[in-house]
């Protein structure tokens, strides 16, 4: 990665400021003034020395000015290589779709939020007659239904072209996100889990012309010629029905309908190509007779053998990008919706190296890297942070214990739960 400081004026070593970035994170300090607030101690100076060879730990405005320079490029790629690493050593085979398909759900999210305008490139909404100018980011993450909430790919929603009349949105950012993770992921089954935003031809296109699945939530607002041909054809194809039981305990009775090959033609051309879509339609009763409806267009080939896993094991795991996601990190003490820095390279690098110390909490907790007995202890991932923070400032590694844990090959497998 770049460094586009005055090589002669560097005390502290890029590698080592990325680091300390991904530490702050990790142990979810909050704000980068904190860095030396509770790394300053001697055991803390000890361990890192001994793992990573820091002299010294840096101040939080120290990285804020190095990451002002940085070359954003080179980092971004970066979780995606993470979970490129998973996925080409098989670690995550189990929890495919069908055996077969990698699930990356793609939502956005506000991140910076200021009552002035913060930069030429900000967002902005009135309301109540108040301006509100805010920086969004879309994110692309790997989910799995054991919990996995894994960034992908990144790309930040701003106005970038002074000439465009609108502002940049969630769609457009998509239509730029798509490219980086197929040239990413060239080969990879993908099969994308999107809300209802994304039904939309432009979408289908995409999606057919990289050859990915999609299951799209669609609502009663959404494609509308869809919709109504559904609910016409859906009561003259009971063959198209299946009743099965879910639940930790079976307790809820969930029923799948399905019709498959509408066409979907937007009226926006003459041109236009056609769509052959799959309406999928599932709903659960619970043993207080309550109901709840999920309903999806996607382009996998329904069947009483696909249907329900499409729905339970696809569609329903895009609020993992919500909950274990966005939810975590604005609420879970990672504090995403801090400014770490005004300056908008800086920001966008803070905010990558948020996603990689996640990735990496999730790693640990949600594999045989740490024992059961231990897991139980800590009662879920939040508290991991606290640990490893109490463990920098009061626990000394000794060398041997760096190199058997950095030289010595482990399986890692991934639990259920």
């Amino acid at each position: 990665m770049g460094d586009g400081r005055q090589q002669g004026k560097v005390l502290y070593p890029i590698e080592q400021l990325l680091w300390t970035g991904i530490l702050m994170h990790a142990t979810k300090l909050g704000a980068r003034r904190q860095i030396k607030f509770q790394f300053d101690t001697p055991q803390c100076h000890q361990t890192l020395k001994r793992w990573l060879g820091f002299d010294d730990i840096a101040h939080g405005d120290t990285l804020n000015n190095c990451f002002m320079q940085a070359e954003l490029a080179c980092l971004e790629p970066i979780p995606g290589k993470m979970v490129g690493e998973l996925i080409r050593s098989k670690a995550i085979d189990q929890f495919r779709l069908m055996g077969y398909y990698i699930l990356i759900a793609t939502d956005g999210t506000g991140v910076l939020s200021f009552d002035t305008q913060h930069c030429p490139d900000c967002l902005h909404v009135t309301q109540h007659g108040k301006t509100t100018w805010y920086h969004p980011v879309l994110e692309a993450k790997l989910v799995t239904r054991n919990g996995l909430a894994l960034s992908v790919a990144t790309e930040f929603i701003e106005n970038t072209d002074p000439s465009d009349s609108k502002q940049d949105c969630e769609l457009k950012a998509f239509y730029r996100l798509a490219p980086k993770i197929k040239a990413a992921f060239p080969r990879l089954p993908v099969c994308l889990l999107l809300d209802g935003l994304y039904a939309a031809a432009p979408v289908f296109k995409i999606c057919q012309d990289f050859d990915w699945k999609f299951i799209i939530t669609l609502k009663d607002k959404d494609l509308k010629s869809v919709n109504e041909e559904f609910l016409a054809l859906r009561e003259q194809m009971p063959e198209n029905q299946k009743r099965h039981r879910r639940g930790e305990h079976n307790e809820i009775q969930q029923l799948s309908t399905w019709v498959s090959d509408i066409e979907y033609k937007t009226r926006e051309t003459k041109n236009a190509p056609s769509f052959f879509l799959n309406v999928l339609e599932c709903t659960d009763t619970y043993p207080d007779s309550s109901h709840k409806r999920f309903r999806w267009v996607t382009n996998i080939e329904l069947n009483r053998g696909t249907a329900h896993r499409v729905g339970n094991q696809g569609g329903r795991l895009r609020w993992k990008i919500e909950n274990e996601g966005f939810n975590e990190q604005k609420n879970g003490g990672f504090e995403l919706e801090h400014a770490f820095s005004t300056n908008t390279t800086s920001a966008k690098c803070f905010y990558i190296l948020l996603q990689l110390a996640c990735t990496l909490l999730q790693l640990m907790f949600k594999t045989n890297l740490m024992s059961e007995q231990c897991r139980r202890t800590l009662g879920g991932v939040r508290r991991l942070s606290a640990r490893l923070l109490e463990a920098f400032r009061c626990h000394s590694l000794r060398t041997d214990e760096i190199h058997n844990a950095l030289h010595h090959r482990k399986r890692v497998s991934f639990i259920f739960r």
